[in-house]
């Protein structure tokens, strides 16, 4: 994922005292172990995990990408029922590849909510280190919709989350 190692020190420490993981040293190596099965391991971390999504980007122009990793409702719709329209949907990038979009590019939401464009997810990590088939990953999807308001994509959402063996969320 690209990550310091401080980083990736601090988040094996908070999981190793949150009893996720557990770690054992010989000589100057460690050995990280998960504490539970795939399915009960993502159940017992998924509190922990937060949207990969940091901020919206809204580009009235088109932009080439390298990597263009679908995400949003458009992902959704590729492995559900939901229809799309031509404003729904994203594309995935990383911060680093956001900072070379054209300053002239992007425009208002107010903007794109009237000409179009293109809507641009500016991801903490690279989405396309995660994705399968030009899409972003179920949980990556999963966390970055979690709160969407809309009961259709929540009943997609929890297709997601039956596959994987975790809770469906109660409806409010």
């Amino acid at each position: 994922l690209s990550l310091s190692k401080a980083t990736c020190t601090r988040a094996i420490n908070d999981l190793t005292a949150s009893g996720l993981i557990t770690q054992n040293a010989e000589g100057t190596h460690k050995w990280i172990t998960p504490a539970y099965r795939k399915p009960e391991f993502l159940k017992k971390g998924y509190e922990r995990l937060k949207s990969p999504v940091e901020r919206l980007l809204y580009v009235k122009t088109p932009v080439q990408i390298e990597k263009q990793v679908i995400s949003g409702i458009r992902a959704l719709a590729q492995q559900s029922i939901i229809g799309v329209n031509e404003q729904d949907g994203a594309i995935a990038v990383s911060k680093k590849t956001a900072a070379k979009i054209p300053a002239d590019a992007i425009c208002t939401e107010q903007y794109f909510g009237d000409f179009g464009g293109s809507v641009f997810e500016v991801w903490s990590y690279d989405p396309a280190i995660l994705a399968k088939s030009a899409c972003v990953d179920d949980i990556s999807l999963l966390l970055s919709m979690d709160n969407d308001p809309n009961e259709r994509i929540q009943t997609c959402l929890d297709e997601i989350r039956e596959k994987h063996e975790l809770p469906v969320k109660e409806e409010e």
